[in-house]
């Protein structure tokens, strides 16, 4: 779920962004004496050796923000340079812009080429969207061919960007990876916050002890934070092990109070797109519930025609929240044909129009959110309707051949139901009861959880297997 075609002004070759202290910026020679004690004596274990990884936001109180990053990789096998002779960062136009500002390779005798970025940089349409039957051409990546790198070279290359709009309004969250498939010599992150819209959520998870020092300091109407991680030995993969973000050590950031209040956006936003309804989709939420009594069946009805007889294909283009807010449901409708969030938000108004309360549920299809902090990162939108006892019945109606309302690659995921209930969930408690699913024998198709951030449990009704794919560590929002 993500994206307009902006066009991307990258006069940015020698731009610094004019925020944190100027001696902390990322410098040329930093990391490099680590260099000669990077190895493979040393690190036998290992195809690269992370030097350094600096990096530096800067966000507003309206959530925008400006990056920059400098990182410096020591090779030491041939598998290491297969590994780093193309560097690819992914990021969406109608949410920002992204590029490399330098690039170079010091050689073993002290050489330093310089990589001609005009000729080596390629920024092409994300290829990982061509396989669904829909279109974003906001979502964007740009590759670095580093041409001529050996074994025993040293990569150096930096990064800058800015994120002109946020998903949720005057919000920022981000998150980053403190431990990956190589040693970390050394990586920073400078947080630049304003003190009007600071960190309200700071979470180091799966801790390595004594690798990470973290300060936080004031200064007039600025928050400045800061994580410096040191000497952090490499994890090993292992077979059908959880995604490796979700795993090792990493720190979670936000700025957002509660889930509550990501569920009153969704509503906020989607509502309008909800009520626009037409007598023609009236007339046909009679027609395909004439003469049905049975509540359940009503229900089906209404859901096959939404995933059988509107096309799963679009484009993504909207203006508020691009990948999130759905189409009016009457073009919807109309036109027959929609992405994952204009077929949820369709049969939203259906069932609706039906007599139904029901919602427009965003969901992450992959390894579970974590429940202490609020992040407003989905990747796919379904539909539920409150049954009487205050639990939900769950129905994806993407798929246009399915026989279950759910589909099994949606079980144990986190989903949020929107609704603007003050002080209160879409399930009715308070929203601080935040307690995780059970794993006992929930009803099919039926949710037993009542919180805002729900973990679905597999159901019995549900056929095919979950194969979540992992978020990238280094995708940039």
């Amino acid at each position: 779920m993500q994206k307009l075609i902006l066009t991307l002004i990258l006069a940015l070759s020698t731009w610094v962004l004019p925020f944190l202290n100027a001696e902390a910026a990322p410098s040329r020679t930093d990391g490099l004496q680590a260099a000669s004690q990077a190895t493979l004596s040393n690190y036998p274990d290992s195809d690269l050796v992370l030097l350094k990884d600096f990096n530096q936001i800067r966000y507003e109180t309206d959530g925008t923000s400006r990056y920059k990053g400098e990182v410096v990789f020591k090779i030491l096998t041939e598998k290491g340079r297969q590994k780093k002779s193309s560097i690819s960062m992914g990021f969406s136009t109608a949410y920002g812009s992204l590029q490399f500002l330098d690039a170079t390779l010091i050689k073993p005798d002290g050489r330093r080429v310089e990589i001609n970025l005009e000729k080596q940089v390629r920024e092409t349409i994300d290829s990982g969207q061509m396989n669904a039957n829909i279109y974003d051409p906001n979502k964007k990546t740009i590759r670095l061919s580093v041409p001529d790198l050996e074994i025993g070279d040293v990569l150096r290359y930096s990064y800058a960007g800015e994120r002109t709009k946020t998903v949720a309004p005057n919000t920022w969250a981000n998150w980053f990876v403190l431990e990956e498939t190589e040693p970390i010599i050394q990586a920073v992150y400078e947080i630049d916050a304003p003190a009007g819209l600071p960190l309200t959520h700071i979470a180091l998870r799966d801790e390595i002890k004594n690798t990470v020092r973290s300060t936080e300091k004031r200064v007039g109407d600025r928050i400045f934070y800061r994580w410096e991680i040191n000497k952090v030995p490499r994890m090993f993969a292992e077979p059908k092990m959880p995604a490796r973000h979700t795993v090792v050590q990493r720190i979670l950031l936000s700025t957002i109070s509660d889930w509550e209040s990501l569920s009153k956006w969704y509503w906020n936003l989607s509502k309008p797109r909800l009520d626009d309804v037409t007598p023609e989709m009236t007339a046909k939420v009679q027609e395909l519930t004439e003469g049905i009594t049975d509540r359940q069946k009503q229900i089906e009805a209404i859901f096959r025609f939404v995933s059988q007889d509107i096309r799963y294909m679009g484009l993504t283009l909207e203006d508020e929240a691009p990948g999130y807010e759905p189409h009016d449901v009457s073009l919807t409708f109309d036109n027959r044909y929609g992405v994952c969030r204009d077929k949820a938000a369709l049969l939203v108004a259906l069932l609706r129009l039906g007599g139904f309360d029901a919602y427009p549920v965003l969901i992450y299809v992959g390894p579970k959110k974590d429940p202490d902090v609020p992040q407003p990162w989905f990747n796919h939108a379904i539909t539920a309707v409150r049954n009487e006892d205050g639990t939900y019945l769950l129905m994806d109606s993407t798929n246009e051949n399915t026989r279950d309302l759910l589909p099994a690659y949606l079980s144990d995921c986190s989903y949020l139901v929107p609704a603007n209930l003050p002080h209160r969930s879409a399930g009715g408690e308070p929203a601080e009861h935040r307690n995780r699913c059970d794993a006992g024998r929930p009803q099919p198709n039926q949710s037993r959880s009542r919180t805002l951030l729900w973990r679905h449990q597999r159901h019995r009704l549900s056929r095919s297997s979950c194969e979540p794919t992992a978020r990238r560590a280094r995708t940039l929002f």
